[in-house]
This record gives structure tokens, C-alpha cells and sequence, in this order.
């Protein structure tokens, strides 16, 4: 038997793994020179080959299996790099990293980050990406003192393998509106590390455009980190989504305390004396630490906007001049208004969808796109959705964003 030279032989095995997953059968060969797989489907495949043969980890990770090369690399992590998908498959990554799929199961597994992607692989903020992704982790490892070597590194070849070859499938995409999510999760029966990429196309109707708001959750099992077991446990909000409602808000229902959005972070801008003071709930304890909100407190501070790093109270909704919600993907989406509702139990207390226990003891069945009419009376509120200030605010985030823009193709290849 012929002894391939070993990246051949790397293109050979990582062929046939792909072959295996995907369930794609391999054609009878005529001759050894067109023997051929079906693999035409996968965009840019031998482009991800080259891409995945040309990184030391994964010769090395390949090299026992070959048994023909020498290993270059100690690195625990796996890479996958899924290329393009549509945010249906991002839905699937994050939900195949989520910690267990039982009921009950709140052992998070995986930290994500999403972000925008402009022109080809150019994206805004990237190292608090990483940061928030390799912060994250040691966070749910419970290992914050410790550095994970080689974590970083990873990161960009995951990201830098899922968007090499998208140049060439960018047809029909609006500027601002494509989405890479990098994923890190425990993986198969070993619990081994994997870090995952995909880039996506947005729906076009997800843009800045003003939309209602409505307080529906509650405060997340671990805010200060963007987990994937937040996929599963948003379901519930999902569900009872109302038609109207542009971003669900998650709050303290005790005292009014607006905490942060679904998928987003939530700002006010609350009328003092002559002066509008933004407001945005403590990253400490309360909230996600966005980058768009590390942007957002930029650019109030170069306009010369006073922030107060304390939770908007709904109770005080009438001297609010405006309101909005940011996240990396979508920018600043000023709001139209705001919808609660107060529970019958006692005035003013704010009413937010009950847990999953809760609603068993209790006898309450959630109908798919009913809010919660049956437990308490909807109160609402309007803003002016041309505010000056939140004008000025968008403008000089998104030269912020400008500036920091990286060419993730363009950084040269790690190790």
C-alpha cells in the first residue's frame, strides 16, 4: 500500500470524517486518481480543508489516527468550523452546547458571543469577544484565576475558518445584518473542550427600526455571563412573545428594577433638571457586561451624557425621555414603548412570567402568544422615538465601532 505524503494523508482522514457525519456515501472509485466523495454540497469545503490541514492543533489532534505524522501540539481544545448556516443552525449549535438536555438540567456547558460582521471577516470589537468567551469560560469552570493556554488562539482559528471562503456567498446580504457566533462547550462523552463557529444572514427586519418592549422575565441564573443554557431557559418568553413586542425585558419583580433585555442590554434616559442622565442596570451582579454598552458609555462619556450605572425603575417610566436597547448584532434599537403588567395580588407590584415550577404548583398554563392577561392588568407607556440624545448616542457608537474594526482574514495565522 502506498504511504501518502502526511498532509495528503491529514486531507484523506479529515475527508472521510466529514464523509461520516455529514452520512454522505462515497462513490465506487474507478481509478484511484478519480476516486471522488460527494462533498460538492458543503460550500467551500476544500477550502476548510486546506484551512483545517494548515493548523498545527489539528494535524496533531489527527496525527494518532494517522499514525504517519509527528504531533506539533498539546492543545486540548477541539475546532469546528461550520462555515455558513442560517440562524436556525446557530439556534442548533448553541442548543447542542447547552448542559444536558433533560428537564430541570441548569448546569450551563457552553459560553457564546455574537457578533456583526461588515464586508467580508471586518468585525467591531473583537478583542472583547474573545474576552468576554475566555472570561466566561473560567467563570463556569469556576477556575477565574486561572488562564486556559491556547484558548485565544482557538478562538480566531474557529472564527477565521467559518468566515474564509464567504466572499464568495455574500449575495443578498444587507451591510451590517451577517452574524458570526463562536461557541465554546463541553463535547461528546470525554468532555472535551470545543470551540465552534458559524456565520449567518440575518432576517432584514431586524434592524433598528423603534419597537414596543415588554417586561415578561425574570433576572438570568448567571447574568454576568452569556451562557447557552439561556437558550432553553428563554423558551417560556419565547412562547408568549406577544406579536408587537420587539425585545422581552428581564427584570426584579419586588421593586420595578429593569435589569436587561432578552438578547439585548436596556437603557433609559431619564429627564434631571434640564439635563437627560442615561441609565443602564451594574454589569456586578445584575446584568451582561455588552460590548455595545461598553460602547454605549464611550460615547456618552465624549458627548458629555452623565450615566448612572443603576437599574431604570418602571415606576418611574413618566420621567423617562426615551428609552432603547443595544447588542452587538443589531446596534441601537430605540424603543416605541413599554408594556408590563401589575400583578392583582397588590398595587404596584410588577408581574413577570412565573417559573417552570411555579406554574405546576400553581395551575398556570402559558398559551403560545398570550402574555400574562389572566394573572394581571397590562399597564403601557409611549416614548418620543426621535430623541436627540439617542441620535447622538448611535452616531458616535457607530464611529466607535468603526475604529475598532478588525480584519479577522487579515491577522496573521497563529502558531
Amino acid at each position: 500500500m502506498d504511504v501518502l505524503p502526511p498532509t495528503r494523508a491529514l486531507e484523506q482522514f479529515l475527508t472521510d470524517r466529514a464523509r461520516m457525519h455529514f452520512g454522505i456515501q462515497r462513490r465506487p472509485p474507478r481509478t484511484r486518481r478519480n476516486s471522488s466523495y460527494h462533498l460538492s454540497c458543503i460550500p467551500c469545503f476544500p477550502i476548510h480543508l486546506a484551512r483545517t490541514c494548515s493548523t498545527r492543533h489539528v494535524r496533531a489532534a489527527a496525527a494518532g489516527s494517522l499514525g504517519k505524522m509527528e504531533a506539533t501540539s498539546t492543545s486540548p481544545f477541539r475546532m469546528i468550523c461550520s462555515g455558513r448556516g442560517t440562524p436556525a443552525d446557530v439556534e442548533a449549535m448553541l442548543r447542542r452546547a447547552r448542559g444536558g438536555a433533560q428537564r430541570g438540567c441548569n448546569c450551563a456547558k457552553g459560553v457564546y458571543t455574537s457578533a456583526s460582521v461588515r464586508g467580508v471577516a471586518r468585525v467591531p470589537c473583537w478583542p472583547d469577544h474573545v474576552t468576554r468567551l475566555t472570561k466566561g469560560w473560567r467563570q463556569l469552570q469556576r477556575k477565574e484565576d486561572e488562564e486556559e493556554d491556547g484558548m485565544e488562539e482557538r478562538v480566531l482559528d474557529a472564527a477565521r475558518g467559518a468566515l474564509r471562503g464567504s466572499e464568495t456567498q455574500g449575495e443578498g446580504w444587507v451591510e451590517g445584518k451577517k452574524m458570526l457566533c463562536v461557541c465554546v462547550y463541553k463535547a461528546g462523552k470525554d468532555e472535551e473542550t470545543a470551540v465552534e463557529a458559524i456565520w449567518t444572514i440575518l432576517p432584514k427586519q431586524q434592524g433598528t427600526e423603534p419597537s414596543q418592549a415588554y417586561i415578561l422575565g425574570r433576572k438570568r441564573t448567571i447574568p454576568t455571563v452569556k451562557y447557552t443554557n439561556w437558550v432553553r431557559e428563554r423558551e417560556v418568553l419565547k412562547s408568549i412573545k406577544p406579536p408587537d413586542c420587539g425585545e422581552i425585558l428581564l427584570a426584579d419583580e419586588t421593586d420595578g428594577s429593569i435589569l436587561e433585555g432578552m438578547v439585548s442590554n436596556f437603557y433609559a434616559l431619564v429627564k434631571q433638571g434640564e439635563e437627560a442622565v442615561l441609565q443602564t442596570a451594574p454589569v456586578n451582579l445584575s446584568a451582561l457586561p455588552g460590548i455595545s454598552r461598553k460602547c454605549v458609555l464611550q460615547a456618552c462619556r465624549k458627548l458629555g451624557i452623565a450615566v448612572q450605572e443603576t437599574p431604570p425603575n418602571v415606576q418611574e417610566v413618566s420621567c423617562w425621555l426615551g428609552a432603547f436597547v443595544t447588542n452587538s448584532v443589531r446596534g441601537i434599537a430605540p424603543l416605541s414603548g413599554l408594556s408590563w403588567y401589575e400583578s392583582f395580588e397588590g398595587p404596584g407590584y410588577l408581574l413577570t412570567c412565573p417559573s417552570e415550577e411555579e406554574r405546576l404548583a400553581r395551575g398556570i398554563e402559558l398559551q403560545p402568544g398570550k402574555g400574562l392577561e389572566a394573572l394581571g392588568r397590562m399597564r403601557q407607556h409611549t416614548f418620543l422615538t426621535s430623541s436627540p440624545y439617542i441620535e447622538k448616542i448611535t452616531a458616535a457608537v457607530e464611529d466607535i465601532e468603526t475604529q475598532s474594526e478588525i480584519d479577522l482574514l487579515g491577522i496573521p495565522e497563529s502558531g
